[in-house]
């Protein structure tokens, strides 16, 4: 059976815990300001919640389109923030930024994108995010 290796940095817990406090550092020393952390997907779901905790800041779960689960786009607090901070590993083609930004400017009208955080720091450079300042760190 093959076995993918795109997850191997949350996967592996040494790696893990070095993708985590490097996420943390970075965002504990930037001070950004935002209220909440949005994130969709495995490598998502198993990095944000953990930044988040640590931050004491609200969460954003926006699920794939057309998920059997649920009929709703976004888990979250039942008073949404207006700042949000996406979180993601890196970006290739763009469409799950996207795909996440869309869907947090339709649910929550009120909520404010004020940044994308790449913990992997993979960024494509050919992609364009006018308007959103992307926080890649330099490990």
């Amino acid at each position: 059976m093959p076995i993918s290796c795109h997850m191997n940095k949350l996967i592996d817990p040494v790696h893990y815990q070095a993708a985590v406090r490097r996420t943390l550092s970075y965002l504990y020393t930037r001070r950004h300001d935002f209220d909440a952390i949005a994130f969709r997907g495995l490598s998502g779901s198993l990095i944000a919640p953990v930044v988040a905790y640590q931050l004491q800041k609200k969460m954003m779960a926006v699920r794939k389109e057309n998920s059997p689960h649920t009929s709703y786009k976004i888990e979250a607090a039942s008073n949404p923030s207006e700042r949000v901070l996406i979180l993601d590993d890196f970006i290739s083609s763009g469409a799950t930024i996207r795909e996440i930004i869309s869907v947090v400017k339709s649910e929550c009208p009120a909520c404010k994108i004020v940044g994308i955080h790449l913990w992997r720091a993979n960024y494509s450079s050919s992609t364009q995010y006018e308007g959103f300042d992307i926080w890649v760190p330099t490990y």
